[in-house]
Formats: structure tokens, sequence, C-alpha cells
């Protein structure tokens, strides 16, 4: 009798084994990776540049971040007076508590770039003054939003009180996300707020290979009282290009809103216990410019029609989705990998697998030379 076996046979006998051993392979890769990723995290919050003292100034460029324009813009998008060359807008969701109600709509602009979200939360029981506040008080959402991992003020304006930060973000199933905004704060009759924010660069905010920099992005909020009740409204515009395929970042956000919304909510009603006056501070509330109510219906009745959302927007570009659907299509091997080892003792469920930590290596070294061509094009520019 021939003792000598086939690696065809062998594989086919112990295919359950073999799918295990390369599945625990993927698994430690992934704990290694999450575990450097954390030690870079620590490296720049306590090494990095972010650490340097608040610049408190009276400069040119700032002054022209976020204009009056920029405010034109958010109340045309708020109030439904925009242009429609984005295309028809989509509702999302809408829905409601005792406390609570939220509907928000989205829309593809026909230039290709990032979806378009518009939405109206309603809270009962709040003043204009504690949103606002809630809604900037950036050491207070590092407690409750698990998402935010740090933020950093950067700079800020005394002319127009334009002030700058860096937000990092971590979400689910991507590399963690870099935001360097500039936002400024308008407040007009009745305790109405205006709030304009778009991302920008700084000096203070390098770009590390540690982190992927969010590069457009454009945000703007308008808080009013609700007439003939204790509540208030916001009504948001957003637009960003998170670097997901777009349907995937559709699904997450319609999934996720409503959860995170209620969560808003809830943190809301802890922070007006701890309410802090966010004027006695320098930032961007301290030093809010007032509108007229003469100015805001000057603005609401000049009907412009405006190609792009807010000034110094520009066109959001999708270059990088083919990579980012290989990336998904790679994770989606391996789940089926996974689902074929539990649903038979076949071979191919380890073939798969291997298929897939064969694609990780090849990537991996893709990767380190991207990296390396990046820094050479950073220190040149």
């Amino acid at each position: 009798m021939s003792i000598i076996i086939s690696v065809d046979e062998w594989v086919g006998k112990n295919g359950v084994w073999t799918t295990c051993f390369a599945l625990l392979i993927v698994f430690i890769c992934c704990c290694i990776r999450t575990i450097l990723s954390s030690v870079k995290k620590i490296s720049k919050s306590t090494n990095g540049p972010l650490l340097e003292p608040l610049l408190v100034r009276d400069d040119s460029n700032l002054k022209s971040l976020i204009t009056d324009d920029d405010l034109k813009n958010l109340l045309l998008y708020t109030e439904g007076k925009a242009d429609e060359d984005g295309g028809p807008w989509e509702y999302v969701i809408d829905k409601k508590t005792q406390q609570l109600s939220y509907s928000a709509k989205r829309r593809d602009p026909k230039d290709g770039g990032a979806t378009q979200y518009l939405s109206t939360t309603v809270f009962e029981n709040c003043s204009p003054e504690l949103l606002r506040d809630f809604y900037l008080d950036n050491d207070y959402r590092l407690e409750w939003d698990r998402t935010v991992l740090e933020h950093t003020q950067l700079d800020i304006c005394l002319d127009t009180g334009t002030e700058i930060g860096c937000t990092l973000k971590k979400f689910p199933l991507i590399m963690a996300r870099e935001y360097v905004l500039a936002w400024r704060i308008w407040e007009g009759k009745d305790q109405s707020f205006y709030c304009v924010t778009k991302s920008c660069e700084h000096h203070r905010a390098p770009r590390l290979p540690s982190y992927k920099r969010v590069e457009s992005y454009l945000s703007g909020w308008c808080i009013r009282k609700v007439p003939g009740r204790l509540a208030c409204e916001i009504k948001m515009f957003h637009q960003e290009e998170l670097g997901m395929q777009r349907e995937l970042a559709k699904f997450s956000f319609s999934r996720g809103i409503w959860n995170y919304v209620n969560k808003m909510d809830l943190n809301l009603r802890r922070y007006s216990t701890r309410h802090k006056n966010l004027k006695a501070s320098i930032n961007a509330v301290a030093y809010a410019h007032q509108v007229t109510e003469n100015t805001l219906q000057t603005f609401l009745n000049q009907n412009d029609k405006i190609n792009r959302p807010f000034k110094g927007m520009g066109s959001f570009q999708n270059s990088r989705v083919p990579n980012r659907s290989r990336k998904f299509l790679g994770k989606s091997l391996l789940l089926l990998g996974g689902a074929m080892f539990l649903s038979s003792s076949t071979p191919l469920g380890a073939k798969i697998a291997a298929a897939f930590i064969a694609r990780k290596i090849v990537k991996s070294r893709f990767s380190q030379r991207s990296t390396r061509n990046s820094r050479l094009f950073n220190s040149s520019c």
C-alpha cells in the first residue's frame, strides 16, 4: 500500500482545517494592523504639531475663507430657493418621538459630486442658544460621539470670527478620517443662528500617512425657534467626499442616522444640566457677527441661481471609486470563504481564503510603494 498522498487528496480530506488556518492568519493580520494604527494615533497625539498654542490673529486669508456670500447660499439651500441643477430630491427618512422629529432627503449632483443631504431636526423643550452651543462644543462631543477620536482648535480670526480646527474620526471598516475645517457663525433676530463649515488647509495640520484627509467637505445649518411652542429646529445642508463607494455610503446613512440622532438628543438633554457659555471662550461663537432681518430678506429675495453649493466649494470627484470597489470585493471573498467553510467540508473555501491572503500581501507591497511616492510628492511641493 502506498503511503504517498497527493496534495489534492490531502486538501480534500483536510479542507476544513486548511480553511480554519487561513482564516486564523487573516484574523492575526487584522489584529496587528489595528495595534499599529493605535500606536500611530498615540504618537501623533503626543508628538504632533497639534499641541501648539492656539493662533489668534487678524489675517486677510482667514477673512476670505467664509464670507457673507456663503451665508446667502446657505439660506438659498435651506429655504428651498436654490437651483435644481443637481436633480430631484429623494426622501430618505421621516421619524419622530415625543421629544424629537427628524426628516432628511438627498440627491446626487449631475456633475458627479458627492451626495447632498438636506435635513430638518426639531428638538422639543430646547432653546436655540443651547442647541447652538451643543453643536459647537467639541470638548463635549469627544465625550459622547464615539466616532470622534481627537479635536484640536488651530486658529481663529478676531475680525470675522472664522475658526479653524482639526478633527480625527473613526468609522467602521475604513481608515480613520482627518478633517481640517473652517467655520463661521452669524446671529440673527430672535435667537436665530447660522453656521457655514468648509474644508481647508492649515500649516499646523500637515498631511500624515496614518490618516486619510477629507479634502471636500461642506456643511451649513440654521437654528430657529419653532413658532407657538418651546422648541427649536435646525435645518442642515451637508456634502462631503468621505472616500467610500457611493451606494455603500447611502446605505450606511439610511441605516444609522436615526440611531445617531436619538443619541444626539439624549446627550443634548444631559448637556442642558452642564451647559457652559461658549461666548466666554475664544471661539467662533464669541466673535459671531450680527445679521439683521433686512439683510436676511435681501438674501432670500434675490433668488440667485448658483451652479454649485457655496462659494469656493469646487466639485467632488470620485476618481478612486474603482479602487474602493476592488477593496470591497476582496473583503467579500473572505466572507464567502467563511460561509462556504460553515456550509460544507469542500476545499473551495480554503482556496478562496488563500487567494485573499495572497491578494493582501500584494496589496501591502503596493500600499508601501504608494506611501513612499506620496511622501516624495509632498516633499517636492
